[in-house]
């Protein structure tokens, strides 16, 4: 009787860790939570760092595209920071971290506001795909739609 308590209590321990989780890795609170940030990024409510006006000083491990969130969206990113590119053609790029490591390392999802194309993915040396942003090759680990990529750098 307490062997088959204890295998309902470990299976119950489960569910409940993995309630709201998805098979990419992203949950749905998550997926929520980014949406809000990118509707305010469009809205012109967040800006990057180089949109108002600071100067990143040299040897400075955070980006000009960086751009803290404000308190009500911190928890989108690990360090309450995401990097916003725009590259032409009216794309919008913004990388969310799960994960900061050391200098630029990262893991996280990247939000892509167009599809990719060819000429947006590189191979590095491994041969594994990459898109440049900025002084970063992130690694793209896996496409989990057309508009979100889970992404990591691990370089530094």
């Amino acid at each position: 009787m307490s062997k088959c308590y204890g295998l309902i209590c470990v299976v119950s321990l489960l569910l409940l860790v993995c309630a709201g989780c998805s098979e990419n890795g992203m949950s749905k609170s998550d997926q929520v939570l980014y949406q809000q940030v990118i509707d305010r990024i469009r809205a012109g409510k967040i800006k990057t760092d180089e949109e108002n006006g600071i100067k990143q000083p040299g040897g400075s491990v955070r980006l000009p595209q960086s751009a803290s969130l404000p308190s009500d969206l911190s928890t989108a990113s690990s360090d309450g920071e995401i990097y916003i590119f725009r590259p032409s053609g009216g794309q919008l790029l913004v990388v969310f971290k799960t994960w900061r490591g050391k200098g630029y390392n990262l893991e996280g999802f990247l939000y892509v506001g167009h599809s990719l194309g060819t000429d947006d993915i590189n191979k590095d040396a491994y041969g594994k795909q990459i898109i440049t942003l900025g002084p970063i090759d992130l690694t793209l680990e896996k496409q989990l739609n057309p508009n979100w990529y889970r992404v990591s750098y691990k370089l530094d």
